[in-house]
C-alpha cells in the first residue's frame, strides 16, 4: 500500500480531505511536528512526501528511503536541497502560481488601506474620535494618481498589475526578465532598472 507523508506540521488539517480524494489503498499520515524522532517513525515506509516549510535535505531523505516523489505546496524549491534529491533519485514538483491571486489580492488591499488611510482612521474610530478635519487635513489619496512600483513581475507581479488596471494608477516594474512590449501595453505597465524604481 502506497503511503503519502505530510510532514509540516501546518498541513495536518489536509488529512481527511486527502483521504476523501485518494483511493483506498493509498495511506495517508502527518507529521505534528518538526520533530526528526517523529519524521523518522513516520517516514520510514512513505513513498511520498508533501511538504510546505520543512527543509529536506540529505540526512531526512536518510530517514525516508523509500521515497520517490515530493510535493512542495508553495510556489519554489527554497525548501529543498535540490542535489540530494537528485542524488537520490526523487522527483520533485512545485506549484508555480498557486497563491498568486490570493497574494495580489492581499497586496491590493493593503495598498487601499494606506493610500486611504484605513490604519488610522480605523485607530482614531476605535478611540471614540470621528477626526473628519485630520484625515482631511492629512490627505486622502487615490490609486489613480498614484505610481506603483512593483518588483518582479512573475504570477504574483503579473496577478497584481492586472488587479490595479481598473484603479488607474502609473505602474512601474523592475524584474529579471524584462515582459514583452504586449504583456506591458496590455497591463499599462512599464519597465525600470531596479535602482530606479
Amino acid at each position: 500500500m502506497p503511503k503519502v507523508l505530510l510532514i509540516d506540521p501546518a498541513l495536518a488539517v489536509m488529512v481527511e480531505p486527502a483521504r476523501k480524494l485518494l483511493p483506498a489503498s493509498v495511506e495517508i499520515a502527518a507529521t505534528t511536528s518538526f520533530e526528526n524522532d517523529e519524521f523518522a517513525r513516520l517516514a520510514g515506509d512513505a513513498d511520498i512526501l508533501v511538504n510546505a516549510r520543512r527543509r529536506i535535505d540529505a540526512a531526512m531523505l536518510a530517514m525516508a528511503p523509500r521515497v520517490r516523489f515530493i510535493q512542495l505546496i508553495g510556489i519554489g524549491y527554497d525548501t529543498v536541497d535540490v542535489a540530494a534529491v537528485a542524488s537520490a533519485g526523487i522527483t520533485v514538483a512545485y506549484n508555480p502560481g498557486v497563491n498568486a491571486a490570493g497574494v495580489a489580492e492581499q497586496t491590493l488591499m493593503l495598498m487601499l488601506a494606506l493610500v486611504k488611510r484605513l490604519p488610522w482612521s480605523e485607530q482614531s474610530r476605535r478611540a471614540g474620535q470621528f477626526a473628519t478635519a485630520e484625515l482631511i487635513g492629512a490627505g486622502i489619496d487615490d490609486l489613480a494618481v498614484a505610481t506603483v512600483g512593483l518588483i518582479g513581475m512573475g504570477d504574483i507581479g503579473t496577478a497584481v498589475a492586472e488587479r490595479l488596471i481598473p484603479f488607474a494608477p502609473r505602474i512601474v516594474y523592475s524584474t529579471r526578465r524584462r515582459r514583452p512590449p504586449m504583456e506591458e501595453t496590455r497591463l499599462g505597465a512599464t519597465w525600470l532598472p531596479l535602482a530606479e524604481l
